[in-house]
C-alpha cells in the first residue's frame, strides 16, 4: 500500500516476526527531527540579539561552527540540548552570544549547569579557558583548595548565556531608570512595562503555539518519547518552547518547578498547565492556549490533542499552572505585531 518492502516495515518498528496485531500503530518511514520551522516571528525572534542561529552546510561540523563564532564546542551542544557531537546540513543551531566586556552593559545572565570529567593532559587553566571561565569560579564550585585535579574527577561548570545588551528592543524602558539604581553587582536588572494582551494580542499568541506545535503532528504518543517518531507530554513542551530559545528540564514534575506561578483566572496563552494522573506529583502537561482550552500530547488520543480544562477529568486532576515565557520574548512579540501591523 505504501509503496515499501516487509523487511523495511519490520526494520522500521522494530519487529521479529511478520505478525502484527488490529490498533498497533506502525511507522512507515523514517521521522527527522523538526529542525526548522518556518515562521516570520522565530524569525523576528531568532535576528533579536539574543542569540545568533546558524544553519549547518553540507561538510561543516561543530568544531568548526564553534571557531567560527568564537564559542566553546560545549556551549553549543548544551545551549541546542545534542546528545551527540553529529550534525546534519539543513540543521538550525542557536549560537549563545558572550555577555559584553563592558559590565555597565550586561544583562542578566541565564546560567546553565553542566558537568566535565577530567582528561588526560588536562589542566584547571585549560578548563577554564574551554568553558570561557575563570580557575577561581571552577575551584569555588567544585570546593577544590590546590591546583590538582586527577583524570576521571567530575567538574561542575556553569555556563553564562547573555539575554542581550542594551541595544535589544526593551532600551526604551530601561532607559527611564537610573544607570546607578539598576547596577548590583555589575548586573542590570532591566525593567519592563507590565503585559497584558489585548484579545487581538491574545489570538496572535495562541496561533503562533498553535503553529510551532502542529509541526510535532507526525509524532506519536509514547511514555518517555524523546523523538524518533514518538514523543511524550513533556518532551513536547520542552520542544515547542526550544524553538522560542528556552530550554525547559525534560520532566513535567521538574517544569512545574520552573516559571511564574499563576492562578487559572489569569492564564494567557503558552502558559504550562499541570495535572496529576499519576502518584502524587505533577505528572501531565499540557500548553494553555485560551478559553479554557490547551494542547498536549495524549496518551488516550495517541498524540498531539486540544482538550479542555473543564473536562471531568482534567478539572479533577488540575494542580497549577506555570508562566514560563519571559519578558525579553513578550517584549519582541510586541515589536514584532507593531512592525507586521505597520507593514
Amino acid at each position: 500500500k505504501y509503496g515499501i518492502t516487509v523487511s523495511m516495515l519490520k526494520k522500521l518498528n522494530h519487529l521479529k516476526g511478520s505478525l502484527i496485531r488490529p490498533g498497533q500503530v506502525l511507522k512507515i518511514k523514517k521521522i527527522p527531527p523538526p529542525y526548522k520551522i518556518e515562521d516570520p516571528f522565530l524569525k523576528f525572534l531568532s535576528e533579536s540579539p539574543f542569540y545568533k542561529t546558524h544553519v549547518v552546510k553540507k561538510g561543516e561540523n561543530i568544531y568548526k561552527i564553534a571557531k567560527k563564532y568564537g564559542v566553546s564546542v560545549i556551549a553549543i551542544k548544551t545551549f541546542n540540548d545534542l546528545d551527540s557531537l553529529r550534525l546534519s546540513p539543513g540543521q538550525v543551531l542557536k549560537i549563545p552570544i558572550k555577555p559584553p566586556i563592558d559590565p555597565e552593559l550586561r544583562l542578566h545572565l541565564k546560567r546553565k549547569r553542566v558537568y566535565y570529567r577530567v582528561k588526560k593532559g588536562d589542566t584547571l587553566i585549560r578548563i577554564a579557558k574551554r568553558f570561557g571561565t575563570s580557575v577561581r569560579l571552577i575551584k569555588k564550585w567544585n570546593h577544590i583548595r590546590g591546583d590538582i585535579i586527577r583524570v576521571g574527577q567530575r567538574l561542575l561548570v556553569k555556563i553564562s548565556y547573555n539575554y542581550g545588551t542594551l541595544k535589544n528592543p526593551v532600551e526604551k524602558y530601561t532607559q527611564k531608570v537610573s544607570m546607578k539604581d539598576k547596577i548590583k553587582s555589575n548586573i542590570i536588572k532591566s525593567e519592563f512595562k507590565p503585559f497584558i494582551l489585548t484579545p487581538e494580542e491574545r489570538e496572535e499568541l495562541k496561533e503562533k503555539f498553535i503553529k510551532i506545535a502542529r509541526h510535532y503532528g507526525i509524532y506519536r504518543y509514547k511514555y518517555g518519547g524523546n523523538g524518533n517518531g514518538y514523543l511524550d507530554c513533556s518532551m513536547f513542551v520542552k520542544l515547542v518552547y526550544n524553538e522560542l530559545g528556552i530550554d525547559l528540564p525534560r520532566t513535567a514534575r521538574e517544569q512545574f518547578k520552573v516559571g511564574k506561578v499563576v492562578s487559572r483566572d489569569q492564564l494567557m496563552p503558552g502558559d504550562l498547565v499541570f495535572f496529576m494522573t499519576r502518584g502524587r506529583y505533577p505528572s501531565h502537561v499540557g500548553i494553555y492556549l485560551g478559553e479554557n482550552k490547551f494542547m498536549h500530547f495524549s496518551s488516550s488520543k495517541k498524540g498531539l490533542a486540544i482538550d479542555s480544562l473543564n473536562r471531568p477529568y482534567f478539572k479533577k486532576r488540575f494542580i497549577g499552572a506555570r508562566r514560563i515565557l519571559d519578558n525579553r520574548i513578550l517584549e519582541c512579540f510586541y515589536e514584532y505585531l507593531k512592525k507586521k501591523s505597520s507593514s
